[in-house]
């Protein structure tokens, strides 16, 4: 009896049992038919109330909990006719209470085939109602008595209702008999679980070059309990060097664009997708949302060669990020002297090729390949004062440098110089700086022109061993032989006057 008991209080609490009119149950004396009102009420995981007995109205406990919490829709419930049942159950002794309380425990195969079913939704501007016109009587005439089952609800909820056995007709405390039933099924809620939420490229590669175009990917599922959120906001921004492009975005489920569900901001270096119509939303609870835009990776200075760009989902359950990265790479090189690689030298240019042969061009953005070696916007490097050049924002591979001027005082260098761009050789530091050398162009030698010839140049004479200049001789000697001169001169003057 104490078992038996303790089910009645359980029946009082968990099963609509209403006050049916005496021990015997007669036809209702109103409509042929009786409208009963379902109102699914969902309650946050651990905040399950107590259990109140249905009242059949709009008024006390079960009216403010439906003010307090909210509606769910998307439960379905099928109506079964138990009247020959419970009838059978009565002519064997059983109470009425008893009789509820043995078919609300019957197997779903043990029902039969349901008279109708219906899904709860927004009815009156209120959540989580299904609607049942049923016959008061059945063809014998006897009031009629129905099994409401819960068939189906979100993936979300705990568990089902139990099932709830309405004995007709249903009377207020104030024994007045309702042709309109409200009854209030609930459910609780499992406990929040984040979203499923990833970021990815499409098709990424090791590296990229500056003026690369980048598709990222932002996936996530809409939440089963979407009706729960109050905000709900899906952003990315990135590190300068990775700009947003204007008008890629594509919010899209099951490849249908849901862009009317979102308000869009956008910047140079991201997006926020506001969602606020949660109901929208939950048409699409469960299913996977994608979000797809693009960046472009610019010539920007950096140290560090990664560009990084996050996405974030923040709700009032929860903050998520995710982070990807892209990388590019280059090289730094140094042009010194091939004799003495401690002379820097400054002035040498140089142009780039790829593997095909293609030569780096500048764009507005970045890079790009072209094939004429004359085009216009070719990419020359130069070294500095320091000897010291460099490029940036390759993929990589391997590259060669065609010198195209040389330093001053040195020879054109007509090898080309290969080098390799890989993960790291741009921020390697000085170890790895490649030397360029260049041969130091020859001096020429000087000849001497041969001395001019200078006119009445005397004769120049060496002194023979043992003689002594000495220029005093040299001039008595002159005189003595003009005087000499001079009296031979007077003497044949006289003797030629004498023969006369």
């Amino acid at each position: 009896m104490k078992k038996l008991a303790k089910y009645f209080a359980l029946l009082l609490l968990l099963l609509p049992i209403f006050t049916v009119k005496g021990n015997n149950v007669t036809a209702a004396e109103t409509d042929d038919n009786v409208t009963i009102f379902l109102h699914k009420i969902i309650f946050p995981n651990g905040e399950m109330p107590e259990d109140i007995a249905n009242t059949g109205d709009m008024t006390g406990a079960h009216q403010d909990l439906l003010q307090e919490y909210r509606g769910l829709n998307d439960v379905t419930f099928e109506a079964y006719d138990m009247t020959a049942q419970f009838y059978a159950l009565r002519a064997e002794s059983a109470t009425v209470e008893e009789a509820q309380l043995t078919l609300s425990q019957l197997a779903d195969d043990e029902l039969g085939t349901p008279l109708a079913a219906e899904t709860t939704q927004e009815m009156g501007g209120t959540d989580g109602t299904a609607m049942f016109s049923l016959s008061a009587m059945d063809k014998e005439g006897r009031d009629a008595v129905y099994l409401f089952r819960e068939s189906a609800a979100p993936d979300f909820v705990v568990e089902k209702a139990k099932n709830m056995v309405v004995v007709l007709p249903v009377y207020t405390a104030e024994d007045v008999e309702l042709s309109t039933i409200h009854l209030y099924p609930k459910n609780e809620k499992m406990t929040h679980e984040e979203p499923p939420f990833s970021k990815t490229i499409s098709g990424q590669a090791d590296s990229y070059q500056f003026g690369d175009v980048v598709t990222y990917e932002i996936a996530l599922d809409v939440p089963l309990d979407i009706l729960d959120y109050t905000k709900f906001e899906v952003s990315d921004v990135a590190d300068p060097g990775l700009v947003y492009q204007a008008a890629s975005l594509k919010v899209l489920i099951e490849d249908e664009s849901i862009m009317d569900l979102y308000h869009l901001e956008e910047t140079d270096s991201g997006f926020t997708a506001k969602f606020t119509d949660f109901k929208a939303m939950h048409e699409f609870a469960g299913k996977e949302m994608t979000f797809r835009y693009q960046m472009q990776l610019v010539d920007v200075k950096t140290e560090t060669n990664i560009f990084k760009n996050k996405a974030r989902l923040v709700t009032n359950f929860e903050e998520l990020e995710r982070e990807v990265e892209v990388k590019t790479g280059g090289k730094r090189f140094v042009k010194v002297d091939l004799a003495d690689d401690t002379q820097l030298l400054a002035g040498a240019k140089f142009q780039i090729r790829n593997g095909n042969k293609q030569y780096l061009s500048k764009t507005s953005v970045g890079y790009a390949w072209v094939d004429d070696a004359k085009a216009e916007n070719l990419v020359v490097v130069e070294s500095g004062d320091k000897g010291q050049f460099e490029i940036n924002g390759l993929t990589f591979g391997e590259y060669t440098l065609e010198e195209t001027v040389a330093p001053t005082g040195y020879e054109l260098s007509t090898t080309p110089v290969i080098f390799t761009v890989s993960d790291g050789s741009y921020t390697a530091g000085d170890t790895g700086v490649l030397k360029v050398v260049n041969l130091k162009t020859p001096e020429k030698p000087v000849v001497p022109e041969p001395p001019k010839p200078t006119p009445e140049t005397p004769r120049k004479t060496l002194p023979k061993t043992g003689e002594t200049k000495n220029s005093s001789f040299i001039w008595l000697g002159a005189i003595l032989i003009a005087g000499v001169a001079i009296a031979l001169w007077q003497k044949n003057k006289k003797n030629g006057s004498e023969r006369e």
